[in-house]
């Protein structure tokens, strides 16, 4: 099974940043486990969809990031999520803003990464 890299963490962490920064709710609210407002499952589902399509990583790794879910909760937001983004607008317009701005953010971080080299030295990266 492949292990989460630190690549498809950054991944996650950006997702999530994201979908915080767009949908104006704290990411603890986001991860929660139980069934809070259905506006957190709603950007639960649309963090879920951002990193199965941008990852290789398995349901299972995906649940294990999205607050230690089960393979068959991803299954089922997965699910959701096609549901929803064509049958509510608002959730449609929710999850285009969110993955827009993750392709941004993602975009310009790797740039950044790129152009950047590892100095053994100090440890750090260095233009």
């Amino acid at each position: 099974m492949k292990k989460i890299s630190i690549e498809d963490n950054k991944i996650f962490e950006i997702a999530l940043k994201v979908c915080s920064d767009i949908s104006q709710e704290p990411v603890h609210k986001i991860l929660e486990k139980g069934r809070g407002k259905r506006r957190y499952s709603d950007i639960r589902f649309i963090l879920m969809k951002i990193i199965h399509k941008n990852t290789g990583l398995s349901l299972e790794l995906i649940g294990n990031l999205i607050g230690n879910r089960d393979h068959s909760t991803v299954t089922y937001g997965l699910s959701q999520y096609d549901n929803m983004y064509f049958s509510n607008k608002s959730f449609k317009n929710l999850a285009k803003s969110c993955k827009k701005e993750f392709s941004h953010r993602y975009f310009i971080i790797k740039k950044v990464v790129e152009n950047k080299e590892y100095d053994n030295t100090i440890g750090k990266y260095v233009l």
